[in-house]
């Protein structure tokens, strides 16, 4: 299969497959690439190419649906607890974050919070749980200085917009 990058294409439509010109009995697919560039995929299978088009929308979703999860749990832990990568474009409030590494845990503030912090500990234990989808070890250790031990008691300890936020940041987990 050959990519390549295409020319601009109507953005509202996630992908389209059409019939290569320049090549009978083969066929293009363009997508919009997960840097808003458009992306071209060749392929001689029809349903091959609408399967990993597909799957590539989906991927894409699976991203902004991390991102509004993980937008929601840094309202509720508290912005000051977050900060702009390097090399990302600065933001004035969450709602203007396009990628979550526009909202990194920093990582002295974050320890301060949770390790030595006075709010509850399932509060704490929020934030360290969110953590573990930037780097599970260093949340790993948080948590386990909290004395939680499983999901199970996590979930027990927390209300139920903690709980709504961790479990639509699992469900739409792709790596950090």
């Amino acid at each position: 299969m050959n990519t390549q990058a295409a020319a601009p294409f109507n953005e509202k439509d996630l992908w389209t497959i059409t019939e290569d010109p320049e090549a009978p009995g083969r066929f293009v697919g363009l997508a919009m690439s997960e840097n808003g560039t458009p992306l071209t995929v060749h392929s001689s299978h029809r349903e091959l190419l609408a399967e990993q088009l597909i799957t590539w929308q989906k991927s894409l979703q699976m991203r902004d649906e991390f991102l509004a999860a993980w937008k929601a749990g840094v309202k509720i832990a508290g912005d000051d607890l977050f900060r702009v990568e390097r090399g990302y474009a600065r933001i004035s409030c969450i709602d203007e974050a396009t990628t979550k590494w526009q909202l990194v845990p920093a990582r002295d503030e974050v320890e301060a919070y949770v390790l030595k912090g006075k709010a509850s500990r399932w509060t704490r234990a929020f934030v360290a749980a969110m953590c573990s989808f930037y780097n599970s070890e260093w949340a790993a250790g948080m948590l386990k200085r909290l004395k939680v031990g499983s999901i199970g008691e996590l979930a027990q300890g927390l209300d139920g917009e903690r709980r709504t936020v961790l479990a639509a940041l699992l469900v739409s987990y792709r790596g950090w």
